[in-house]
This record gives C-alpha cells, sequence and structure tokens, in this order.
C-alpha cells in the first residue's frame, strides 16, 4: 500500500495541479523514488518472517499497565489544558467556521505549544508525551473489551487533544494524526478478522471523502485569512488554473483541492533541486528539527540547520527551505547522505514489516503503538520527517523506540495487551500465571 500511495504522489507531481519551473530534475527524483520504493519492498519482504511467542513477566506486565492508566489520564489531562487555554484566548465557534482565522490569530501561541520550549503547557506536553502517545493506541485496538468506565477515558484521551487543538489553535495536525491512529486501528482489527469486510469498505471510503473534504475546507479558509485566495504561486511552483481540478470544481474549491492534492506531492521538485547538491554532514542532527533545537539551546548549535539539504537549497535558489515541503529524503540525506537515505527506506521497511507480524499475530502492545506511528511517518514521507520535527512528538517516538528495542519480545503474547487494558482481567490472570 505504501508503494502504491508514494507512485500516487510523484504521479501528482508529476500531471497534478501544480506547474514547476524548467529546473526541475525530473528524471533523477523519479529514479530516486524508484530506488527508495525498491529498498522499502526488499526491507519489508526480509522482515515478515513470525517472531517467536514469548511469556511476560509479571514485573513487566504490571510496569506496562501502569503505563497505560498514566499514560491515557495524561492525554485527556493536557488536551483540557489545551482547551482552556484556547478559551483564556478567546476560542468560540468562529473558530469552527473559520478555521484559517484562529490559526492566523493563535500563531505565536501555536509555536510555543509546539516547539515546547517557552511555555508551561509545550513542557508538560514534551514530558508527558511517551505516555501519553503510547497508551492510545493501545486502548482504541482493545476499546471494546474495556470497562465503560476506561473506555470514556480512552476516548476523552484521544478526542480532545484533537478537538481542543483545533479550535483553540487552529491547527489540523493532530486532526490528521488521530485520522492515521484510526486508520491503523481499522487494518489491524481487519486483519485479524474483527471488522466486517463490508463495514471496512464503507468506513473507509466514507472516512477518506470527509477527510479530504474537511482537509480542503481547512486550507481554503486560511488563504481567506490571509486573503490569499487568489494564490497563483507556492514557492517557486505555480497553480495550473487551467488543470482538471479547476475545471471540475471551479476556481475557488477548486483552489483548496489544488493545494490538498499539492501538500502530498510539492516535495518532489525541491528534492530534484536538493540530489544536485554536494553533502555537509550535519552531526547527525538534520533528520530533526527536534534535534537541532536541543542543540542550540543546550550545546550553542544553533547553525546546523544552515547546512541541511533545504536551508542550504534556499541559500543557492531562494527556493524556501521551511515554508514548502521537500519531502523526508533531503533532512534524511543531511545526515546519512542520499545513498545512506535509500538504505535508512531498506532498514525502515523491515522495522515496519516486524512490528506490523508482531502487532497482528500478538497484539504486542508496544509494536501496536509504533505500527500505528510510523504509519503517520510514512503518510508524510512525501512532505518531510513528521515524527521527528516537533519536540513532543520526537521525545515521543525517541521513548516508545528505546521501549520497543527493550522488552517488545518479552510482549509476543495475546494475553499481556488484555492484562495492561484490563484490571479484572489481570486479577484472573494474576491467580493462574506463573512467576516469571
Amino acid at each position: 500500500m505504501f508503494v502504491i500511495y508514494i507512485s500516487g504522489t510523484l504521479l501528482l507531481h508529476l500531471f497534478g495541479p501544480v506547474v514547476y519551473p524548467d529546473d526541475a530534475n525530473t528524471l533523477d527524483t523519479v529514479c530516486f523514488i524508484i530506488a527508495a520504493m525498491a529498498f522499502f519492498a526488499m526491507g519489508y519482504s526480509g522482515g515478515r518472517s513470525v517472531p517467536a511467542p514469548s511469556s511476560p513477566s509479571r514485573a513487566l506486565l504490571g510496569f506496562m499497565q501502569i503505563m497505560f492508566r498514566v499514560g491515557v489520564i495524561a492525554a485527556c489531562v493536557l488536551g483540557g489544558l489545551i482547551l482552556v487555554e484556547g478559551i483564556r484566548n478567546g476560542v468560540s465557534l468562529e473558530s469552527i467556521i473559520n478555521p484559517g482565522t484562529r490559526y492566523r490569530e493563535t500563531m505565536t501561541a501555536a509555536r510555543e505549544y509546539v516547539d515546547g520550549s517557552t511555555s508551561m503547557l509545550g513542557q508538560l506536553l514534551v514530558l508527558l508525551a511517551p505516555l501519553s502517545w503510547l497508551a492510545i493506541p493501545i486502548g482504541l485496538v482493545r476499546i471494546r473489551s474495556l470497562s465503560r468506565t476506561m473506555q470514556i477515558v480512552v476516548l476523552t484521551g484521544f478526542c480532545l487533544p484533537m478537538l481542543s487543538t483545533l479550535l483553540a489553535l487552529g491547527t489540523f495536525k493532530r486532526t490528521g494524526d488521530a485520522t492515521v491512529l484510526v486508520a491503523s486501528t481499522v487494518a489491524l482489527m481487519a486483519c485479524r478478522r474483527e471488522l466486517r469486510m463490508k463495514t471496512l469498505k464503507w468506513g473507509m471510503a466514507v472516512g477518506a471523502v470527509a477527510f479530504l473534504s474537511f482537509f480542503g475546507f481547512h486550507q481554503y479558509s486560511r488563504l481567506e485569512a490571509y486573503d490569499a485566495t487568489g494564490i497563483e504561486t507556492l514557492g517557486q511552483m505555480q497553480l495550473d488554473r487551467d488543470s482538471f481540478v479547476f475545471k471540475v470544481l471551479g476556481q475557488d474549491a477548486g483552489t483548496g483541492a489544488a493545494l490538498a492534492l499539492s501538500y502530498m506531492s510539492q516535495g518532489y521538485y525541491p528534492l530534484g533541486l536538493c540530489l544536485q547538491l554536494p553533502f555537509e554532514w550535519t552531526r547527525g542532527l538534520g533528520h530533526s528539527f527536534a534535534a537541532m533545537g536541543y542543540a542550540g539551546q543546550y550545546l550553542g548549535a544553533t547553525d546546523v540547520i544552515f547546512d541541511t539539504y533545504p536551508l542550504r537549497l534556499e541559500a543557492l535558489s531562494g527556493h524556501s527551505g521551511l515554508q514548502v515541503w521537500h519531502t523526508i529524503f533531503p533532512w534524511l540525506a543531511s545526515d546519512l547522505t542520499f545513498p545512506g537515505s535509500l538504505l535508512f527506506m531498506g532498514l525502515l521497511g523491515w522495522f515496519y514489516a516486524r512490528v506490523w507480524m508482531e502487532a497482528t499475530l500478538y497484539l504486542n502492545p508496544v509494536s501496536i503503538a509504533v505500527f500505528s506511528y510510523l504509519n503517520i511517518m510514512l503518510l508524510f514521507v512525501p512532505c518531510n520527517n513528521q515524527l521527528f520535527q516537533q519536540r513532543e512528538s520526537a521525545i515521543a517516538m525517541y521513548g516508545i523506540l528505546l521501549l520497543w528495542v527493550c522488552c517488545h519480545k518479552a510482549l509476543n503474547n495475546p494475553f499481556a495487551i488484555d492484562f495492561i487494558t484490563n484490571a479484572s482481567y489481570a486479577r484472573r490472570l494474576k491467580q493462574n500465571r506463573p512467576t516469571g
């Protein structure tokens, strides 16, 4: 599915509603993407071996149960704090009708929340991120077997941060992430035959249409807020108002649709330009805004970002390094080189297959979380290194990946997730489990 998705975004780049300058390095871009998909597919094939089952110890299960409960509560509390902060800043019905206006008015506050370096709320989001990000995907997968109270807590922890951020800041990111988490949950349940195929197909179709429609509306609302509905250019790229999108939808709706489509395809043009630049090592920090931010804040390494491919391209050509997408590859290549980023895609394919097998065969709780967030990472491959750009998501992923490395093999047992998420079942299980 990932290879099909990337192929679709590449076709949008080649034939979609955006045209590019004559210096577009199209052939090299297409060849590089084909190579990246080939490495991913080879890695994925190598990672599909069946993992061995295990018998987790009481101590590990108890530790994971505590992390799950604290995590869902933390998600609820943080979502509530974001909403309270938004109400203090004037959240109203206007935030729903015109989210672009809210986005423009609260951009400074939004940067504080996302970056996590200047606000107390941002610091809490970062510190508690590993727990809340671990707990929510686990709770969604087992939502039907939870107690009524825990169902309410999990759904609140899932929905409240998304809705609060949308209303308080006018940003769409958590809504998009939440959509991917739901899709990941549905995919796992369908693979385990816990959903009827007819229900799955209709749900996917309705969900896709609703998401794309809302995303297009959200993008157009931002243009209205900035009085830019007649936008013609995205960096050095230009909207093609003679394309099929505008002919079918008209100028206003076509603009929102064109921006939504270009969102996942515009990065291939600067990727082609970056492929022509020489390599300059960014000391293992260039893959992540969060890592570069921490290095600048605590180590004084404030100039690393200017050595990344996107920023060096901006210095040479004027094509913005931060306001438009460049795909994930120039960020990875800033640390690994472009050939190294191809090898990384092979490793990522192997890792994705491994967590998929553990999640579907054993409902491994840590692998469920990793699988869900890897889907976000793969979705944003045409844009950037999404999971490691903001401090909250970067710290959450570093923490969850460390947990996976330490104990994923010990959790390859279908009883583990029921123990972690269901207290009454856990008590029965404790009475019959051998010590470990």
